[in-house]
């Protein structure tokens, strides 16, 4: 196949609208991730279908260049993440890094990615080193089993096409129809389809002329879903995102307008070297997140391009170029050195994930090394669910508590406090158990609905019918930390380090607002009796201790301060 600046051209385009969306500048720029799939399976389906049909293709011969193309930076990107996790992280975000270096090793943290959207106690995207090798997994489990086509085709190269035709549409329906959101995002069958029609592109591109007007309409159009707000669902937006990619590689020509700028000296270099700066990105970003800054300034984003493409161009000559040359280091040697770096990348991975993310003392938390246990603060809010009874005690104020986490929240700030040992309580995990909230309703003397089991004012009014059950009930309110608390730990030198206090979120204020509102006199607004004047809250208690391990949930010591800051008197009556 004809090398072609103008997909160098492209892939810088690419990975500078997903490093853009990364710094948080730019909305759509996901879908830079889209038009890398339809150039990769342009690229490598044009490269094999020319060895294929002169009978000089060889599997072997493939994944021994993706083998070099693509392991010796992931792993060493990967050991760069694992030594600055160890030194900055706390241990639920060093959990989950250690996950992501093992699920990209076994190209599958796309796979990892889909499980745990929507988790409660994930790690916030912006603060994963490894999210974005998500990708890599879609792509090397395509090319996985795609070189496997040609083989079983070997006799009838003739309906290589018409094979990938018919897998294209197949994950395109797949993609249309599926429920998920979280599975089209992240999944190989949903994905298929704009890898595969990069690879029709590539087979059908000699039956075409050349259309400048065609490949820069296309590209315009393009920059326009990119670049501006249009009221178009996000599947719509990837399909047309992935059509207008492809009519650009098939049209495009040496005297168009883009091809003039995509093809100037300074984009093509990004453009090669582009693996690098898209391995590098999310890295340097998070970090930056994680140790300096929550908000990502102008000022520190162009020092933040800049560390990338000097990091992504060391790393191309010393890193990428070394090793997929041949008269540097034979095959041998480079199956021996990656074959190292995978075993201590996933050794240490399992460690850190066996011992929790618990790599040293972190007293902020009360976790220590030599006594660690396994998500210790998931454990602390999940052993409400041994008080899903009904009410036994006798000669004291039965509370009902109603809710998910955030309920057994509420029940662990009850519990801590210093009314527990006048106080039976009864929790049940969702509004739904009708049958098990009734019959304990008429034996509770107060009752307490955490605000994100999502009850509604209508399903309030019909399950609390009489004036006595509504007189009892408390609507408990939502409440927020921030979003990580990355920044706050590692702020360790300044003087004021246990006095730290954090932007509350937007949307847990106007969910505040909003619930106030409807619930009136019968709603703890908590937030209010955190928040300052400046819309802030404090991070740690006032022994030193996180809050909130999460932003949003209570840690021991956060419950016990908590517990003392409300004044629960007024809701524990009769």
């Amino acid at each position: 196949m004809r090398f072609r600046l103008d997909i160098q051209g492209l892939r810088a385009f690419a990975v500078f609208i997903v490093l853009f969306f990364h710094l948080g500048f730019l909305n759509k720029g996901y879908l830079g991730v889209d038009i890398f799939f339809v150039i990769s399976g342009f690229l490598i389906t044009g490269i094999i279908y020319g060895d294929f049909i002169n009978d000089q293709y060889s599997v072997k011969y493939f994944y021994k260049k993706r083998i070099k193309r693509i392991l010796p930076l992931v792993l060493i990107v990967e050991m760069v993440a694992l030594v600055l996790g160890v030194f900055f992280m706390l241990p639920d975000d060093m959990e989950n890094l250690a996950q992501s270096v093992i699920a990209t090793n076994f190209f599958s943290n796309n796979i990892l990615q889909y499980i745990t959207t929507g988790n409660y106690w994930d790690v916030v995207n912006e603060y994963k080193p490894l999210l974005h090798t998500w990708s890599l997994g879609i792509e090397e489990q395509y090319y996985l089993f795609f070189p496997l086509i040609f083989l079983l085709i070997r006799k009838r190269k003739d309906i290589l096409l018409n094979i990938l035709i018919v897998l294209t549409i197949c994950s395109l329906v797949y993609y249309i129809y599926s429920n998920s959101q979280a599975y089209k995002f992240y999944m190989l069958p949903t994905r298929f389809f704009q890898i595969s029609i990069g690879g029709v592109s590539a087979l059908i591109i000699h039956k075409f002329k050349k259309n400048n007007i065609i490949s820069d309409i296309s590209f315009v159009i393009l920059l326009l879903i990119i670049f501006v707000d249009v009221s178009v669902s996000e599947g719509t937006l990837a399909i047309l995102s992935v059509i207008l990619t492809c009519l650009f590689i098939i049209f495009n020509e040496e005297r168009s307008i883009v091809n003039r700028i995509l093809t100037m000296r300074p984009i093509v270099f990004l453009g090669t070297i582009s693996f690098s700066i898209y391995m590098w990105h999310q890295i340097v970003i998070s970090f930056y997140r994680y140790i300096i800054s929550n908000e990502i300034s102008i000022f520190s984003t162009i020092l933040l391009i800049l560390l990338i493409i000097l990091l992504s161009i060391g790393s191309y000559y010393f890193i990428e170029e070394f090793f997929r040359r041949e008269k540097n280091i034979s095959f041998t040697k480079t199956l021996l050195v990656l074959f190292s770096l995978f075993v201590v990348t996933n050794a240490t991975a399992l460690y850190i994930y066996y011992k929790g993310g618990v790599v040293k003392d972190y007293p902020e938390l009360n976790i220590y090394k030599n006594n660690a246990i396994k998500g210790v603060n998931s454990l602390y809010n999940d052993s409400i669910y041994s008080l899903d009874r009904d009410f036994s005690g006798v000669g004291k104020l039965n509370v009902l508590i109603i809710g998910d986490s955030y309920g057994r929240d509420w029940a662990n700030v009850l519990l801590e406090s210093s009314y527990k040992d006048k106080l039976a309580i009864s929790y049940i995990d969702k509004i739904e158990r009708l049958g098990d909230i009734s019959r304990r309703l008429k034996d509770a003397d107060v009752v307490f609905v955490s605000y994100m089991t999502g009850i509604s004012l209508d399903s309030y009014k019909k399950l609390f019918k009489s004036n006595d059950e509504v007189g009892k009930v408390w609507i408990v309110g939502t409440k927020n930390f921030g979003i990580n608390n990355g920044v706050f730990y590692n702020n360790i030198k300044d003087s004021a380090y246990c006095s730290q206090r954090a932007s509350i979120q937007l949307f847990f204020n106007d969910v505040n607002i909003e619930q106030n509102k409807i619930w009136k006199d019968r709603y703890i607004n908590i937030l209010e009796v955190l928040s300052d004047t400046n819309n802030t809250v404090p991070v740690f208690t006032n022994n030193c201790k996180f809050i909130s391990q999460d932003c949003r949930h209570l840690t021991k010591d956060g419950a016990i301060w908590l517990s003392g800051l409300i004044d629960l008197e007024k809701f524990l009556k009769k």
